[in-house]
């Protein structure tokens, strides 16, 4: 079999990001860049901006957040999402030094312990794992990943809000596709809570927990 060549990035300061996750390290390499550069990146992926504020439809569970505001499309080849970060390096003249290699050590277990900062951790149905430093960005994940429109079909309503609406009609709402708000829970237990309700209402097996 053979063996899975994965990204290595090493930042001048030393910091280094390697996951067994291609699209996981690609995603710490940016948090790492920064939310105030995300702007500067002017790199195009399938006619689209590579980074947006915008999370496009066609694109939908690949559009993954990154910081508050901020989207990857993701939906890219390994080798792919290398060049785009070499491009990245370049645009922004950031001195990264970027491998893609075979051999590499990860560093899931100290993605793992980062992840837990969220306090939010979701299980889905076919095994992955959701967990970003925000809270807001792992439930919103979630909601995409079990289908936005299955949910807005079985009509369900939080705290007496309409959970997903079409115009944005509640202070509570986030913009989570063209046209489709939902309502988010401020607390994390909150959230816990609606995901497991949703999950029950879909049939689909989830497990989410606050760690």
């Amino acid at each position: 079999m053979a063996r899975k060549k994965l990204i290595k990035v090493t930042f001048p300061d030393g910091t280094v990001i390697c996951l067994s996750s291609r699209t996981e390290t690609m995603l710490s390499v940016l948090r790492k860049i920064g939310e105030n550069k995300m702007s500067i990146i002017k790199i195009k992926w399938k006619h689209l901006p590579l980074v947006s504020v915008n999370q496009y439809l066609k694109f939908g569970e690949w559009m993954k957040p990154i910081c508050p505001g901020w989207y990857l499309n993701a939906k890219s080849t390994p080798a792919d999402k290398y060049q785009q970060l070499l491009q990245i390096d370049s645009q922004l003249k950031l001195g990264l030094k970027i491998e893609f290699e075979c051999g590499f050590e990860t560093q899931d277990i100290e993605q793992k312990k980062h992840i837990i900062t969220g306090n939010l951790l979701v299980k889905m149905p076919d095994g992955e794992y959701i967990g970003n430093e925000s809270s807001v960005d792992t439930f919103i994940e979630a909601i995409w990943k079990l289908g936005i429109d299955e949910i807005m079909r079985i009509g369900l309503t939080w705290n007496d809000f309409q959970l997903i609406t079409r115009n944005k009609l509640y202070a509570n709402q986030v913009q989570i596709d063209t046209d489709r708000w939902i309502v988010v829970p401020a607390l994390n237990k909150e959230k816990l809570k609606l995901l497991r309700v949703i999950g029950a209402m879909l049939h689909k097996k989830i497990e989410v927990s606050l760690i």
